[in-house]
């Protein structure tokens, strides 16, 4: 009995350890994300230092209610020519009522390519092929989901060029276009999507437009796994005359782990 002993209580030891384990990664992915500091918003990174806003505002959306239980939130941004780049963020979300809180406002153009990870280009005086020597315009938007500890799962962007004439704007090719990335590893699947272009309002506007579906069915969500699915609906970015641009996008989130993921956007003017 004495020798079988201290293996007895070795083996109790090493079970209470992985219960604590396991009790504390639990609890952390059932917490939401900390409160963001006045002023601040984190990147997207465990551990990656905060990114300072300008201004920033915090305001309510509301969403339109589908029969899958997802909201759709809508997001329309407007900039001149020259303005710096806006980041927005999902602080706290109620699905029940369909609504949420969202912080907004300026980052330096710096700041913005910490956000998104890679950096953007400012416009420039080139020569546009059929219009002569022209600047032009750009207009990039992002928008992508995070986990609870502020891993990026997967992004959408649209971005458009364009040049001026007295005809109004013309689209400009080189470098426009879509992009999306998921992350593979942690069991995302890209279920496909469409890149286009077009002109409206007789010419005076010019957008890119993407949408896109992802899918995940690998996460162990509390109650039986059906999936955890997010659509970009629209991602949009437009440009007019004058230089200035905007920027839509429209999402969804459904499925067992939807409250896991929140949405994060980055417009370029």
């Amino acid at each position: 009995m004495s020798k079988s002993r201290p293996k007895f209580l070795l083996t109790m030891l090493g079970i209470l350890v992985i219960l604590g384990v396991a009790a504390f990664l639990v609890a952390a992915q059932s917490k939401d994300p900390p409160p963001v500091p006045e002023g601040k918003v984190y990147q997207t990174g465990p551990g990656d230092p905060p990114v300072p806003v300008i201004d920033p505002v915090q305001r309510t959306d509301r969403g339109e209610k589908h029969s899958d239980g997802s909201c759709q939130y809508t997001v329309d941004l407007e900039r001149e020519a020259g303005d710096n780049p806006v980041y927005g963020r999902v602080i706290s979300e109620d699905i029940a009522n369909c609504t949420r809180t969202v912080e907004e406002g300026e980052v330096s153009v710096a700041d913005a390519d910490r956000l998104t990870g890679e950096a953007s280009s400012s416009p420039g005086q080139i020569l546009a092929a059929g219009f002569g020597a022209s600047t032009v315009h750009k207009a990039r938007l992002k928008v992508w989901y995070e986990d609870i500890v502020q891993i990026d799962l997967n992004r959408v962007e649209a971005t458009v060029k364009w040049t001026v004439s007295d005809s109004g704007v013309h689209y400009y090719s080189t470098g426009s276009g879509c992009d999306e990335w998921h992350r593979s590893s942690t069991g995302w699947k890209d279920k496909g999507g469409n890149c286009s272009w077009r002109y409206k309002n007789s010419q005076t506007k010019v957008e890119q437009k993407a949408d896109r579906y992802f899918t995940n069915t690998v996460w162990p969500c509390p109650s039986p796994v059906t999936g955890t699915y997010v659509r970009y609906v629209w991602v949009i970015a437009g440009g007019v005359p004058n230089g200035g641009s905007y920027s839509s996008h429209s999402t969804r989130k459904w499925g067992n782990c939807a409250s896991w993921v929140h949405e994060n956007y980055v417009f370029y003017p």
